[in-house]
């Protein structure tokens, strides 16, 4: 199986990302975002809880395409994606003692849900500015 080197180098990099910005949100948030469990210490649970989220997120992307029309502006987009990142993480979240990651209550998903959101917007217009799209 051949994998496109651009979607790797992608999902890698939206990976990092959403890591980091899951370990930045414990870390200045701890009493509302708790990252590490019995099962997954902290290192662990930053890299699978990136991961998870990254990958929930691009299976959002593909809803998307089924979409196609449906949604309109970048308005919508900008909510579309905002409640994808949000679900996700909450999803992320109700499996806490596997990716060790966890939120006090759901609506906090949806804070960290647009900061994820506004770094993968980012991400995305720096892959155009560098051609990795």
């Amino acid at each position: 199986m051949i994998m496109d080197k651009k979607l790797f180098v992608r999902f890698v990099v939206l990976w990092f990302i959403n890591s980091t910005l899951i370990f930045l949100a414990s870390v200045l948030y701890p009493h509302i975002y708790v990252l590490g469990s019995a099962f997954a210490p902290l290192p662990v649970a930053v890299v699978v809880s990136g991961f998870f989220l990254t990958l929930l997120c691009k299976l959002g992307k593909k809803l998307t395409n089924k979409l196609n029309g449906k949604i309109k502006g970048r308005l919508g987009m900008l909510i579309y994606y905002w409640v994808i990142n949000s679900v996700a993480l909450w999803l992320v979240a109700r499996f806490a003692p596997f990716t060790g990651f966890g939120i006090t209550a759901f609506y906090w998903a949806f804070a960290l849900g647009f900061a994820t959101n506004l770094g993968q917007w980012l991400v995305r217009q720096l892959f155009k500015v560098t051609k990795l799209v």
